[in-house]
């Protein structure tokens, strides 16, 4: 068996059928079963059993259901060297109906099979990928469908070129737009040129988006946000992993269907790619039936749109239901839009005005803000479905006002702020140094849900990895304490910046089992080195976070990536590492 696979309108069926008709000679029996996809939607199984049996043993052959249709050519067929090509095939029912074994056809019989999702490959023998066609290539093809005799073109191939280099080796395109422009004058071409760069060719994108139609709804959400955003990041870009990761769509499984529909590539960077015209289908199927108004697109990540949007070019509405995501501009202040923008899901703001937001959206699953000038978020601001919160020089003195739910109860955080407000409010007040014992109360763990953990760290160094924290039970109650805890600390000119980490007791007990309601006292002590081994941390200190009311002990875990980069997944749970029975040390994945 020999598939082969690769975009939609790459070749895959006219490079088959020319094998096919090479060699049918060659074989007792042969037979094209062509559109399955579209074949398999219209008329059943069987009926595609019946087709390859009559035309392979050239009688009528009848089949009354899936299972005698599989019974009839393993029966029929094993014996006789056949070849038989089974042509756009988009699910493993087909190729079990048509084609289930090796067994089920004579020795030196050949199955080809076209697919545009290798996923369906695993069993066959050998996996051809189709080559799109080089530049030379292109314009043969292309003046084959395009070159009038009768009428020659001037200047034809100059223009040439420039559809040659727009299809950029798609057979599909060079044929479409070829018999297109056929009958065309100079000036019709130009034209057809210049609405391609706004409107491509319907009858491409059709063809194209069978790929797209075929995927699960995350995986069509994963698809756009790559084609609008992320082409030309690398896929180890851990801000672009996260990003994906918080909108719940499961990159690591994701990106690998994507890459075996053909409908994007890593390149030889680790960088995201894709056929250009691919990525003209993602933006096509993002603009809708509103090209022109991008306050009705799902993603806006044109540079003049975002500007016009701000500049009040378009026609503002007062509430923006629709977008979901912005691109992240240097060049343009879009953070005056941002509260009409109720559907938002991520947002990264390099640039803001000297205002603060008057509202968010509920609907924010991950924030990056550089500069946010408010005190805090707005008091509307319900981020109960926010994963990710990244905060660089902002004014903040309080993230929001009051408790905000359960958006982290039974997970894990990390916060590295600029400046010492937290340190200095915090209670219970910080130790001195690196470490601090904790007082556990009766019923802590039905009353309270983790612990809140709060460093001081010196200097402008960067942080060279997740701060290190070793926990360990401490006996006797109240005794033991270390004289170390006493101290409390006092603010010096060095120190600069916070460090507040938050980590369940749910995901504590996976690995500590001697975290239960029999612990009474628990010493805590934090590592936070720079980049020559520097002990950065001048002051330590942990509080209990209380739980919400009518909630209890609970265990949610967070999605999980594979990063090829650091060869580990990241769950944003803690990465614990057990010294002895009565001692662990973990980290919190960060984005420090």
């Amino acid at each position: 068996m020999i598939g082969i696979w690769g975009v939609g309108g790459g070749g895959k069926t006219t490079l088959a059928t020319s094998v096919y008709m090479e060699i049918k000679n060659r074989f007792q029996g042969h037979c094209i079963v062509d559109n399955i996809r579209e074949e398999s939607s219209k008329h059943s199984l069987p009926t595609l059993q019946e087709k390859l049996l009559s035309a392979v043993l050239k009688t009528q052959v009848g089949v009354q259901n899936e299972e005698e249709g599989k019974h009839i050519i393993k029966n029929r067929l094993c014996r006789s060297n056949v070849l038989i090509l089974l042509d756009d095939v988009d699910d493993h029912k087909q190729l079990e109906a048509l084609a289930g074994s090796h067994s089920w056809f004579g020795y030196g019989s050949r199955i080809i099979i076209t697919t545009r999702n290798e996923h369906l490959l695993q069993k066959v023998d050998y996996v051809s990928p189709v080559r799109l066609l080089s530049g030379d290539e292109g314009n043969t093809l292309f003046k084959k469908h395009a070159y009038n005799d009768k009428k020659p073109l001037k200047d034809y191939w100059e223009l040439s070129l420039r559809v040659v280099s727009y299809a950029d080796g798609l057979p599909l395109a060079l044929k479409v737009i070829g018999s297109f422009l056929f009958d065309k004058d100079k000036k019709e071409w130009m034209s057809t040129l210049d609405r391609l760069k706004d409107i491509p060719e319907s009858e491409i994108v059709e063809k194209l988006k069978i790929s797209y139609d075929g995927l699960k709804k995350v995986e069509q959400e994963l698809f756009l946000d790559i084609a609008c955003f992320f082409r030309g990041i690398s896929r180890n870009d851990r801000d672009a992993m996260e990003i994906l990761d918080a909108c719940g769509f499961h990159p690591d499984i994701g990106i690998k269907v994507l890459i075996q529909k053909a409908l994007i590539s890593i390149d030889s960077y680790g960088r995201f790619d894709m056929h250009d015209l691919v990525q003209e289908m993602g933006h096509y199927i993002v603009r809708g039936e509103h090209p022109n108004n991008p306050e009705k697109h799902s993603r806006v990540w044109k540079h003049e749109e975002i500007k016009n949007m701000c500049l009040g070019g378009t026609t503002m509405v007062k509430e923006n239901d629709k977008t979901e995501v912005i691109y992240p501009d240097y060049d343009i202040d879009y953070s005056k839009i941002v509260p009409n923008m109720k559907k938002l899901r991520w947002l990264i703001v390099w640039k803001c005005s000297y205002e603060a937001p008057t509202s968010l959206s509920n609907e924010l699953l991950y924030i990056e803000w550089n500069g946010y000038p408010g005190s805090r978020f707005p008091d509307s601001f319900q981020p109960t479905n926010l994963a990710v919160l990244k905060m660089d020089k902002s004014l903040q003195k309080e993230l929001w006002k009051g408790w905000k739910g359960k958006a982290i109860e039974n997970h894990s955080m990390v916060l590295l702020l600029e400046g010492l407000q937290i340190p200095r409010e915090f209670r219970s007040r910080l130790r001195d140094g690196t470490r601090c014992t904790v007082q556990l109360p009766e019923n802590w763990c039905n009353d309270f849900c983790g612990f809140l953990m709060c460093a001081v760290i010196k200097g402008s160094r960067y942080v060279y990895s997740n701060p290190k924290i070793t926990m360990k039970q401490v006996r006797g109650g109240s005794m033991g304490i270390d004289s170390q805890d006493d101290e409390v600390w006092k603010e010096s000119g060095d120190d600069k910046r916070t460090w507040v980490g938050y980590v369940s007791f749910g995901s504590l007990r996976h690995s500590t089992t001697w975290l239960d309601e029999t612990c009474k006292a628990v010493s805590l002590s934090i590592t936070i080195k720079s980049f020559n081994d520097r002990e950065l941390c001048s002051g330590f200190g942990v509080s209990l976070v209380p739980r919400t009311s009518g909630s209890g002990p609970t265990d949610t875990s967070l999605p999980e990536y594979y990063s090829e980069l650091h060869k580990k997944k990241y769950d944003f749970k803690p990465e614990f590492e057990i010294q002895d029975d009565l001692t662990c040390t973990f980290r919190i994945p960060s984005v420090i």
